[in-house]
């Protein structure tokens, strides 16, 4: 996946943003730790809910 920058998001932070969603950071915290625009991670948020359904 790529973020608003077009820079792709590594497989490893991906891995990391749900480990940090499971353990209830906010988004906002989320997307300073792993560098990620807060646009790009909503929209992976809701992509990988979509899949849960």
């Amino acid at each position: 996946m790529q973020n608003s920058q077009n820079q792709v998001i590594s497989p490893r932070t991906q891995e990391l943003i749900k480990y940090l969603v499971l353990a209830k950071f906010s988004l906002a915290e989320i997307a300073y730790i792993t560098g990620v625009s807060e646009q790009w991670l909503q929209n992976y948020i809701a992509a990988q809910y979509s899949f849960v359904h």
